[in-house]
């Protein structure tokens, strides 16, 4: 018997199936790599993998500004994916008050609604506004547009998306320790309360946990799956 498929093949072959059956069209870019780690429910690492695999096969290519887009032979007049039009519109809508600040925003379900989309793009969407810092995921309750007085919840959302990219490169590699809170708040300039409120997003990731000390350290992930420590 042959070996199993990882989640890093598995989701490059249904990117290949997308992108074969017109689902994924050549002029628009694929969706960021954090959008497709929340459609698959993967880490991002995973989707990195895969996305390597498909650029190596030829079946995508990068372009302007980093964005992957299925190759063609042909010239393609290439625009921005209806994940970034539908984001912008709500970024619009947001920052006219509709939601208010500290009022939870629609879900997935209710984006698909309105929009007549897929619960996967929906779900794509809120990343991105997540992304954005437009929204603030809170755990356990859903999403929700930042409190004029709630600051550190945009802060503690942008500081895990830039931790979170440091272990998608391998910058921070698995198993390496995260450093300590006051240190990451001295370096980023923000109290140790968003920097904890950041790494706690990443724990419930998966992508950080605690060592044999107490300490943090970056998960030893395999193919988006976080190993336990012995």
């Amino acid at each position: 018997m042959g070996r199993p498929a990882t989640a890093s093949t598995r989701v490059a072959e249904d990117l290949k199936r997308r992108i074969e059956a017109g689902e994924l069209p050549v002029e628009r870019p694929i969706p960021s790599e954090a959008a497709l780690a929340e459609e698959y429910g993967v880490a991002r690492m995973t989707i990195q993998r895969a996305l390597a695999t498909l650029e190596q096969a030829g079946v995508i290519e990068v372009g302007k500004a980093g964005r992957r887009f299925p190759r063609s032979s042909d010239p393609v007049e290439r625009v921005g994916s209806r994940t970034e039009e539908l984001a912008g519109l709500l970024s619009k809508e947001i920052s006219a008050g509709d939601p208010p600040a500290g009022a939870r925003v629609a879900s997935a379900v209710q984006l698909a609604e309105r929009f007549q989309i897929t619960r996967g793009t929906a779900q794509a969407v809120l990343v991105e506004l997540e992304r954005r810092g437009v929204v603030v995921n809170v755990q356990g309750r859903g999403r929700f547009v930042p409190a004029e007085n709630e600051p550190a919840a945009t802060k503690a959302a942008q500081l895990a998306e830039g931790l979170r990219r440091s272990i998608g490169t391998g910058q921070a590699p698995a198993g390496s320790a995260i450093p300590a809170e006051r240190e990451l708040a001295l370096l980023h300039g923000v109290s140790r309360g968003v920097v904890g409120r950041a790494l706690k997003m990443l724990e419930g990731e998966g992508l950080v946990q605690r060592g044999t000390r107490g300490e943090r350290v970056v998960s030893e992930v395999a193919d988006g799956h976080p190993r336990s420590q012995p």
